[in-house]
């Protein structure tokens, strides 16, 4: 199971691999705040999750409007 699972690792990550000196194990492990949740806050915590960091803090006291959801697609209608 745990060799299934590191293959999965090994596919969904291959491209950043093959930076050298790359640690993807360290990046699984980490833990990053983003604070501002607006259009660029939106796409870097996308990026962060899809890079596979472990875990991700995001932090934004503003209130969603309808105008902001054709920019900000970390959030829906319901928001």
């Amino acid at each position: 199971m745990a060799d299934e699972h590191e293959k999965e690792i090994m596919e969904r990550y291959d491209r950043q691999l093959r930076v050298a000196g790359w640690n993807q194990e360290k990046l699984m492990k980490a833990t990053v705040v983003v604070v501002g949740v607006g259009a660029i806050g939106c796409e870097v915590a996308k990026n962060l999750a899809l890079m596979g960091v472990g875990r991700l803090i995001l932090v934004d006291n503003d209130v969603i409007e309808l105008s902001n959801l054709s920019r900000q697609m970390l959030f829906t209608d319901e928001d």
